[in-house]
């Protein structure tokens, strides 16, 4: 398999390109991390320096949480002992479920600077939900010669 740390994807919600992978860290006495909107946990590794801190923790005999457990710690460590989690998360590769997760509104939805986010029903379904989309911000004067924004 081939994994590139920096490679770059295409960003569904019409942004700029997105990490396909990223790489997370959390150190202390209960560590703890989730991947951010957008991406899923392909990878957590737990550690500790010190001999016995992770039994009992749900950890293999490698360092291993499973990918369907939470990528945490709880109350592993305490005084100057501390454990260690870090996770490999990788964007999701179906764009609409992504787009669902991240971007179902314009509140996550990226637009030019000349451009505006409207929520639009791309194909005339009443049963299907709108999806942000972006137009053109049109400017113009109204019939008493005042400045307007035309949506």
């Amino acid at each position: 398999a081939v994994c590139s740390q920096f490679e770059q994807v295409a960003d569904p919600c019409n942004g700029p390109n997105l990490p396909k992978y990223r790489n997370l860290h959390s150190r202390g006495h209960s560590p703890s991390l989730q991947c951010p909107a957008g991406y899923e946990q392909i990878l957590c590794n737990a550690r500790s320096p010190w001999t016995g801190k992770l039994n009992g923790q749900n950890v293999d005999d490698k360092g291993v949480i499973p990918n369907d457990e939470d990528c945490a710690l709880p109350d592993c460590a305490a005084g100057r002992f501390w454990c260690e989690v870090t996770a490999v998360c990788q964007l999701i590769e179906d764009s609409e479920a992504y787009a669902s997760a991240v971007c179902s509104t314009c509140d996550g939805y990226h637009c030019g600077e000349s451009e505006e986010c409207v929520m639009l029903d791309m194909d005339d379904d009443p049963e299907d939900e709108e999806a942000p989309t972006c137009v053109e911000k049109q400017t113009g004067c109204d019939d008493n010669d005042r400045l307007v924004i035309c949506y």
